[in-house]
């Protein structure tokens, strides 16, 4: 069987054959349909068992492979297989012609004109060879599971039994979300599928055992002696029987999670039966994989669940954010959203389509079936106004001024003036009806939307200045913030951006099925549009390049921007709303409704979404994932962040010059501290009076509570880390003016300056407050505060990055780019030392002292200060970039390229871990133990429950059901049905 399978155009045959070659040298086959495909068979289908077949998939990127029908087919089926892709780029391409699965990855050069074609040749062999063992069991697991599927899934006698299940199982159970290629999804289900007949046919073995132990028995002559052999086989029936339940809860735990990570994988809709399988997996047998499925679940916490009769054709929030307006039927309805309290209900004469605040929130505008637009006065709930159209009103909109009301009915436009009451323009068209109105920014042109005809009009004169005809009934368009752009569908499967002054296409975006909504970002440079093709995708508005696109199990319904661009939601018929990146289409968080959703829409200040159904099911919920308790994002990259001493408050430090400080109870921003420059470093005072953080060349010293500043210090650079001593009297910092810096913390005195040759990294002071320690260039120094003498300096090979004190302030650990050390603090004597080999960049002692933990490239290193020796090593995917203790010292975190993981100290296992969707730059637990905080470059800080128990607490309150019935038997066989979650549960 081939190892290899080259994906190329044959234009490229020379440097494809040329490579084959030079891997060959290496013992690794390729396969290349040249030599492979024997004559008069069926190229595609060799091809596709050639893919198959593989270990890793070489794609030759060039202008030809990128515009080859073969080669998408190619890499589709590698992708089918969840294959290792490794691209190889031998000729300059267009990057936007790429398919989106090789752009992602990491490309090697092999470029035709690159003079050093070994070196390229060594980058893809070990490539190919990175974690072979596994790329080989993947490639093997495959092969039998395709060979189960291919027989209809029917064939019991290829399905895995014994060591060979156990093994998969094992397999599949601890290849994380970094394992590449990731486990497919006709592999899971073989894998579970033979562990359901295995358990099966254990079952069978044992009652036919029983039969013949009891035959056995009761054929015994002798009493003494069949009553020895009774109780004989009694215990070793017991033994048996407890050696086969226990086994038995094994395979039945890694049958749960193989299932569980099938579908969190798949990221379809069953993310709610993927949490509760992970659940029940781990109430049987603990692991870091079925935790993490909870941890990174993107299941959103529901802060408002309310039910109607009618069909939720429209839902709002108030310009502040605290209530919601919604039709139900005849009514329109505003509720209090954090008090779950009705504040009013308005009646029409029918159906309500259309509601809308005021810009002030004070009115609440509403239009349906009855042919009128009603202004009411939300305090009262009284009708103040309305306005008589001649059809069903199916749009309102309201100008960006709150000036003006449009809305559109069956065969009509009309526009009101609202400070007046005063028609200020009507327009009778043919078509009908008109299904969207919108008014541009500024009042200029508004624009209708009716079953045949796109048309714009200028606001001033009333006068129609752009028309385009369209194929099918249309409920979604969209103006461009600030230019003459227009996004609309242009056919059945087309987005157009068009330039409605000029009559010009500027772009044009398409689907692979019917376009059904359009949205502009607030910035005006993305367009989003949902399909019938099942994705969402965001594109540039100018050039219609794709940059992120998020998939549903079904059609999408309906997208939206939020107001500040940072998300974009999807609605779908597959039940769920979704709210993602929009640079990176990245989930960030969903809820599942039990109907279609008709309506979904941000809260001003981005941080709810409501959505409403078919059903008359109205949901209010956070973008906050159920493991989460608190989200911050940031508009730059997020260097620090720390926990107040009470454990109420979480502080981040970012690029964007901002800290930030947020409630973690409640995930609201209590207040934020602008800084002239990247803010590196925070930090709380002990006694929770103060934080304190060094923002380009500025140290501020604010109160925790109020954000009032204290003091303000200056250096002559940016600085790069800031501390507070114990008693709160002093102030360090250190950056790249190669100076630390001590001040009085009130007044802002400075009191000592040391300086080094190179960048400050690391400070602390010790427990008492007496001394500091500082590390710059290659030196780490002691200084004794109150003499404003130096203790001790040590010097090190390479430049320092981290420098910590004891508990008890006996020992000083220090990283620098290749080594950690443990030295005594007064004498400087070197205690013990760990090599990393590469840049060291954190260190931290254990609560007690008893351990030093250390971070460097790919693994953490744990040391016992007693002994010197080390007694654990955590092997990471990326460099560690920090590292910190649990307050009981059991636990360690650790932050990498991607992920936040916890350890147990001692064993050196994982316990979970936490995604970020770039690099982890800090990582702390909170006062408590109970939170760990985590912030990066994909600017975001997150605080999150990492223990078990509460993990599983957490998940539970955030899911709106129990497995049903029919799921339980599905997953669970013969177990009698019993809750997962109590609080969702209902024996139904």
């Amino acid at each position: 069987m081939s190892s290899i399978f080259i994906s190329y155009s044959r234009k490229d045959l020379e440097i494809a054959e040329k490579i084959v070659s030079a891997i060959a040298e290496s013992k690794l086959d390729a396969w290349i349909d040249t030599i492979n495909i024997p004559k008069g068979e069926k190229i595609e289908q060799e091809i596709y068992h050639g893919i198959e077949g593989a270990n890793a998939i070489l794609f030759l990127i060039s202008p030809a492979s990128v515009n080859s029908k073969w080669c998408e087919k190619e890499i589709s089926h590698a992708i089918l297989n969840k294959k290792r892709i490794i691209p190889i780029l031998i000729r300059d391409t267009d990057e936007s012609l790429i398919p989106i699965d090789v752009k992602e990855r990491n490309w090697i050069d092999c470029h035709e004109k690159q003079s050093n074609f070994d070196n390229a040749v060594k980058e893809i062999v070990h490539a190919i060879i990175a974690d072979n063992e596994w790329v080989k069991y993947h490639t093997k697991l495959q092969l039998r599971a395709l060979d189960w599927k291919n027989q209809n899934h029917t064939d019991n006698s290829k399905l895995l039994r014994g060591r060979d299940l156990q093994e998969a199982e094992q397999k599949l159970a601890s290849a994380d979300s970094n394992k590449d290629p990731q486990p497919t999804d006709i592999q899971r289900k073989y894998v579970s599928r033979s562990r359901i007949e295995e358990n099966r046919r254990k079952k069978r073995d044992t009652i036919i055992w029983s039969i013949g132990i009891t035959v056995a028995t009761s054929l015994s002559i002798f009493a003494f002696l069949q009553r020895n052999n009774a109780i004989v086989n009694e215990n070793a029936r017991a033994t048996a029987q407890s050696i086969a339940e226990e086994q038995s809860d094994v395979a039945l735990a890694r049958q749960l999670l193989t299932e569980a990570q099938s579908i969190n994988s798949t990221n379809n809709s069953n993310q709610i039966i993927a949490a509760l399988l992970a659940i029940q997996s781990l109430s049987i047998v603990p692991s870091s994989q079925a935790s993490q499925i909870l941890v990174n679940n993107p299941n959103a916490h529901t802060i408002l669940n309310l039910k109607q009769q009618n069909i939720v054709y429209s839902v709002v929030f108030s310009p502040d954010n605290k209530l919601i307006a919604f039709n139900n039927g005849n009514s329109v309805l505003v509720f209090d959203v954090l008090n779950n309290k009705e504040v009013a209900r308005m009646q029409h004469e029918d159906t309500v389509f259309s509601v809308a605040f005021s810009n002030d929130g004070n009115f609440l505008f509403s239009g349906g079936r009855d042919q009128t637009v009603r202004i009411w006065e939300i305090s009262t709930g009284k009708e103040n106004h309305r306005f008589i159209l001649d059809g069903a009103v199916n749009s309102i909109d309201i100008s960006e001024d709150g000036n003006y009301l449009i809305a559109g009915g069956y065969r009509d436009i009309s526009i009101w003036e609202l400070s007046t009451g005063i028609e200020i323009h009507h327009k009778k068209i043919n078509a009908g009806p008109v299904n969207l109105v919108t008014i541009k920014n500024g009042s200029k042109y508004f624009a209708s939307v009716d079953n045949e005809t796109i048309r714009i009009w200028d606001f001033e004169s009333g006068e129609e200045i752009f028309r385009k005809k369209h194929n099918n009934p249309f409920h979604s368009a969209a103006f461009h913030p600030s230019e003459n752009y227009f996004a609309v569908v242009c056919d059945d499967f087309s987005v157009c951006i068009w330039d409605f002054i000029n009559n010009d296409e500027i772009t044009r975006i398409n689907h692979n099925g019917s376009v059904t909504s359009i949205a502009i970002s607030p910035d005006g440079n993305y367009v989003i549009s949902g399909s019938r093709d099942n994705t969402a995708r965001i594109s540039e508005i100018l050039t219609g390049n794709e940059i992120a696109r998020v998939a549903h199990d079904i059609s999408v319904l309906q997208v939206a921007f939020s107001h500040d661009g940072k998300y974009v939601i999807s609605s779908s018929s597959d039940f769920t709303a979704r709210v993602w990146d929009p640079t990176t289409g990245i989930e960030t968080a969903r809820t599942t409704h039990d109907s279609l959703i008709y309506d979904v829409s941000f809260s001003p200040n981005g941080k709810y979404i409501v959505s409403g159904t078919d059903t008359g099911s109205i949901r209010v919920w956070e973008i906050i994932p159920s493991a989460e308790t608190s989200h911050i994002s940031h508009d730059g990259r997020v260097y620090s962040v720390a926990f107040s001493s009470d454990g109420k408050f979480i502080a981040s430090g970012s690029s964007d010059n901002f800290v930030r400080v947020v409630d973690i109870e409640t995930n609201n921003e209590i207040y934020k501290v602008l800084f002239d420059g990247t803010v590196y470093s925070v930090d709380f005072s002990l006694d929770n009076k103060y934080l304190i953080a060094g923002g380009g060349s500025t140290i501020k010293v604010v109160e925790t509570l109020t954000g009032r500043e204290v003091s303000k210090m200056k250096h002559s650079g940016d600085i790069y880390v800031v501390s507070i001593s114990a008693n709160n009297q002093y102030v360090a910092s250190g950056g790249n003016d190669s100076t630390v810096r001590i001040w009085e913390t009130i007044s802002g005195k400075e009191i000592a300056i040391i300086t080094y040759e190179n960048d400050i990294h690391s400070i602390d002071f010790d427990s008492r407050s007496k001394y500091i320690v500082s590390g710059g260039g290659n030196k780490s120094c002691i200084w004794d505060i109150v003499t404003n003498e130096e203790v001790v300096c040590r010097e090190f090979e390479g430049e320092v990055y981290s420098t910590i004190f004891s508990p008890d302030g006996k020992f000083v650990a220090t990283g620098d780019e290749t080594t950690s050390s443990l030295w005594e603090a007064l004498s400087g004597q070197e205690v013990a030392s760990a090599i990393h080999n590469k840049i060291v960049y954190s260190v931290a002692f254990s609560p007690d002292g008893r351990y030093v933990a250390s971070g460097g490239n790919g693994f953490v290193i744990v040391l016992d200060t007693t002994t010197g020796q080390e007694i654990n090593r955590m092997i990471h995917d990326g460099n560690v970039n920090s590292v910190a203790f649990s307050p009981n010292g059991n636990y360690i975190v650790s932050g990498d390229d991607k992920s936040a993981i916890v350890w147990d100290t001692l064993k050196g296992i994982e316990i979970t871990r936490m995604n970020h969707n770039n690099l982890v730059k800090s990582v702390t637990f909170s006062p408590d133990g109970k939170y760990i905080a985590s912030g990066g470059f994909d600017k975001t800080a997150r605080v999150w429950v990492w223990n078990i128990d509460d993990l599983i607490k957490a998940t539970c309150n955030y899911l709106p059901r129990d497995l049903t019935i029919e799921e339980w038997i599905f997953y669970l066989n013969d177990k009698p049905y019993q809750a997962i979650c109590s609080n969702t549960f209902t024996n139904k």
